[in-house]
């Protein structure tokens, strides 16, 4: 074509639109790595820009091509002189890897490994996979994560705001001072003259309950552990134990174990339930919810 420039060795044979004037479909560039009997483009860059590599007919900025589908690959390689980039390559693949399904992954090879270690993939199907080149689910995370909870791997969070009384016999109190003898300092919650109290919460998927640490300016006289199902039928007590006799009436229920056990994700929800007896006062500071993975 017009301006065309090639080099290296029998590349490929084409009929370009414009032998005399300029045509922004036409090749600009080309390198062959061809032979007498295969012509063949190792790149092909148009006057519009796109660039072809493995493909003669780049049909967008960048385009890439091989005979085997299964090796469209885009490695970075790492090599400064023993930084922490070295023997650290990262690449693209779009590929098969399983019978039926095709996706885009992105693989880590540390120290030369002949294996990548998949770290994320795009499913024709439009599932993603984090450490899983066959996710199963729209979001499927083989590992840790944290999406849309208060918390991490081992501990879901609860303020003293997410507690709600059995009546309006309480209020939100926030000191930023403290005398002699005061376990208030700080923010918390009051439950009057034996109001009971709750809060509710969702185990994360692929998480159990194992325990508890609840933080308190004064004691409850019981803490209480349920289940229930999302209909709001079906209550299970899971565990229990006493505080009335706590010596000081301040600090922190601490549980490694429940009753019945770990209680894992599943469609049920968990209830915390605090009993504060009469002309009691419970004060409740905040505190945290002990999970592991399944």
């Amino acid at each position: 074509s017009f301006g065309e420039m090639a080099i290296g060795s029998f590349n490929t044979d084409y009929t370009p639109n414009s032998t005399t004037t300029w045509d922004t479909g036409d090749r600009l560039f080309v390198v062959g790595n061809g032979t007498t009997t295969s012509r063949s483009d190792a790149l092909v860059i148009l006057k519009n820009g796109n660039t072809g590599i493995g493909t003669s007919n780049p049909n967008s900025l960048l385009t890439l091509s091989n005979s085997n589908p299964d090796n469209n690959r885009i490695t970075f390689q790492g090599d400064d002189n023993d930084q922490w980039w070295d023997s650290r390559d990262i690449s693209m693949v779009s590929t098969s890897r399983t019978l039926t399904k095709y996706g885009l992954f992105f693989d880590l090879n540390q120290n030369g490994n002949i294996t990548p270690t998949n770290v994320f993939s795009i499913i024709d199907d439009g599932k993603v996979g984090v450490n899983t080149d066959n996710p199963q689910y729209t979001l499927d995370v083989n590992g840790d994560a944290r999406i849309g909870w208060n918390g991490n791997s081992n501990y879901i969070y609860v303020s003293p705001l997410q507690l709600k009384g059995q009546n309006s016999n309480s209020n939100w109190e926030l000191k930023n001072s403290s005398g002699s003898n005061d376990y208030s300092y700080g923010g918390q919650i009051r439950f009057f003259d034996g109001s009971d109290a709750y809060f509710s919460f969702f185990i994360p998927v692929g998480y159990k309950m194992t325990g508890y640490d609840f933080y308190f300016g004064n004691y409850p006289d019981y803490i209480d552990v349920y289940t229930s199902g999302i209909s709001g039928y079906g209550v299970t007590a899971i565990d229990s134990r006493g505080y009335s006799n706590a010596i000081p009436s301040y600090g922190t229920a601490y549980r490694s174990s429940l009753n019945l056990g770990s209680i894992n994700s599943s469609s049920n929800y968990v209830i915390i339930h605090f009993t504060n007896d009469n002309n009691n006062q419970l004060l409740f500071k905040g505190g945290r919810i002990a999970i592991e993975r399944m």
